[in-house]
């Protein structure tokens, strides 16, 4: 009886141990870098590429790809001073070059928007005319 006992406590002793080194291996590519934050401090140099170990309770991992991203902006139909529609559309580059940046600093997200498009009722100089084509345009 205490010899099944003792398979069976060694059974999940070598489980436990096998999940946290899963856990604790983890392989970095060469076009990424891995920021370590250990207890929420961050640690001086990203890891990688190559095979990193980190302590897993104790560390969190960022993984940062410093490829070229690229991404597209929705198309915009918007109208100009001088009333002439014209559609606007555009493509985002951007490139990581320092990976302890890009995790600490960055304070926007890009975000896809979409804006329905605005009829300028005039320009913003004469104010009388303005008013006079805005009303017209709405009745």
């Amino acid at each position: 009886m205490a010899g099944e006992e003792l398979i069976l406590a060694a059974v999940l002793a070598a489980i436990t141990v096998l999940v946290i080194l899963r856990a604790a291996i983890k392989v970095v590519r060469e076009y990424e870098r891995l920021v370590i934050f250990r207890l929420g401090r961050l640690f001086p140099t990203p890891k990688g590429p190559g095979l990193t170990v980190i302590i897993p309770i104790f560390d969190r991992r960022v993984l940062i790809d410093l490829r070229t991203v690229a991404f597209d902006v929705p198309r915009q139909r918007v109208v100009s001073r001088d009333n002439v529609s014209v559609e606007v559309d555009a493509v985002v580059y951007y490139r990581v070059y320092d990976p302890l940046k890009a995790v600490t600093r960055s304070r926007t997200t890009f975000r896809r928007r979409t804006s329905s498009p605005r009829r300028p009722c005039g320009t913003s100089s004469d104010r009388s005319s303005s008013m006079s084509s805005c009303r017209s345009a709405r009745s």
